[in-house]
């Protein structure tokens, strides 16, 4: 994929299927400028390939930890890209922080739904095997989803775990 030539050295690519992440470290104004550069790259690129962007689902999410961070609006054919403060990718919500309070508490909701479907409907069977298998298929296997990534034992969020 030549999609990757268009973006400066400096500046990070991620591609999965038709979904791209791009982004770079701003310590100056003239960072701020290269990723400009690099957004009107990218978009020069859809138009001559004829695969062009949905400016609707492109976002800005910014990620730092400075009280007084580089502030800019970043555009794409002239519109202004959305800045965001929580983005769902690859079905984990991440926010500026880098933490996945948000997805947790998407999981655990989920999981007390699927939950109280389990044990609504598990009332007309009495073999422990298939409630087993409805339990790990239908439950279990939201909190084994990606948890790698958003690590649910950490900032006491484990402690939700177990009441379900």
């Amino acid at each position: 994929n030549d999609i990757v030539e268009t973006i400066t050295h400096d500046t990070n690519v991620l591609l999965y299927a038709d979904d791209m992440k791009v982004w770079r470290k701003i310590r100056s104004v003239g960072d701020q400028t290269v990723l400009q550069a690099d957004i009107t790259n990218l978009h020069a690129w859809s138009m001559r390939n004829k695969m062009n962007f949905h400016h609707d689902k492109c976002k800005v999410l910014r990620s730092t930890l400075k009280s007084n961070p580089l502030l800019t609006n970043y555009t794409m054919a002239d519109k202004i890209l959305e800045i965001t403060v929580c983005e769902k990718d690859l079905g984990i919500f991440i926010n500026p922080k880098l933490l996945y309070n948000k997805h947790h508490h998407t999981i655990v909701a989920k999981s007390s739904q699927k939950l109280g479907l389990v044990k609504r409907n598990c009332s007309i069977t009495r073999c422990t095997l298939s409630r087993k298998v409805l339990y790990l298929s239908l439950v279990r296997s939201l909190y084994e989803h990606c948890s790698p990534v958003w690590r649910p034992g950490r900032n006491g969020h484990s402690a939700l775990i177990p009441l379900l």
